[in-house]
């Protein structure tokens, strides 16, 4: 990580990167990796709030000050339309290919079964809890906007990430999920 960053900051690079300096962000998905980020002073990729402790600690073992180096980031399932109900008939079919394409690949060469094809109503609802995915929220702008908000009180969030479409979700849905994300969920997010 120090050889990377004296790269990028060291006038090795060029052109220079535009932002000095460079954020460099490590995922991690577990408080090993989060205490890792934590001491190496990076952003951590998750808005797991469990993660926020053994971050801030990693952080403050690295000697970085706790209240100005804190961040964290991450994507959020999340598809905004006016009217969900009317959408999701239209989406459903694409959130579970989706999903499903992610499962299949990823026992492909393993000998392992392809995995039992998802249910997006239930992902929708919050009733399938294996590890594909929590929840996937089909929300207003409103409504997106607060998820946000509730997914990032208290934790030091500087990056939000949504998925622009769903694998094959129809153009006119997914020109207005960015036209919202852009014209009503960010501005109320800045």
């Amino acid at each position: 990580m120090v050889e990377i960053r004296d790269w990028l900051h060291g006038g090795r690079m060029t052109p220079a990167p535009v932002q000095d300096p460079l954020p460099i962000w490590l995922g991690y998905g577990g408080p090993q990796g989060a205490r890792r980020a934590g001491r190496l002073g990076v952003g951590l990729l998750s808005l797991e709030r469990a993660l926020h402790a053994p971050y801030t600690e990693g952080l403050a073992e690295g000697g970085h000050d706790v209240a100005t180096a804190a961040r964290m980031g991450g994507r959020l399932d999340v598809i905004v339309h006016d009217d969900p109900d009317a959408a999701w008939p239209r989406l459903r079919e694409h959130l579970g290919y989706q999903l499903d394409s992610y499962r299949r690949y990823s026992v492909e060469g393993t000998g392992r079964d392809a995995p039992k094809p998802v249910d997006p109503d239930k992902i929708r609802s919050g009733e399938a809890r294996s590890g594909v995915t929590s929840q996937f929220l089909l929300l207003t702008p409103d409504e997106a906007i607060a998820h946000v908000h509730a997914v990032a009180d208290g934790l030091p969030v500087t990056d939000v990430l949504f998925w622009a479409s769903l694998a094959g979700m129809p153009d006119d849905l997914v020109d207005r999920h960015v036209e919202l994300l852009a014209t009503r969920v960010a501005p109320a997010l800045r």
